[in-house]
């Protein structure tokens, strides 16, 4: 993969650990963001002891998530 590719990657990786980490301050959750590029895409992950609430019933929480962090990424 092109460096430039990379170097765009990591800076949308970069957009949604910042907004996810807005959005873990505004909930007071307690949470340590992991950032990788894996194949062809940013990846953050949400670590922590207790994020339940970030997953829902069903996952419905995180598929939310997931989108609002894409739109914040290509806004």
């Amino acid at each position: 993969m092109p460096s430039s590719r990379v170097a765009q990657l990591e800076s949308e990786g970069d957009i949604a650990a910042d907004y996810l980490e807005e959005l873990l301050d505004i909930a007071d959750l307690d949470g340590d963001l992991d950032m990788d590029v894996e194949g062809d895409r940013a990846a953050v992950s949400i670590v922590g002891a207790d994020l339940n609430q970030l997953v829902g019933r069903d996952g419905e929480v995180l598929e939310a998530l997931q989108e609002l962090t894409r739109l914040a990424v290509y806004r």
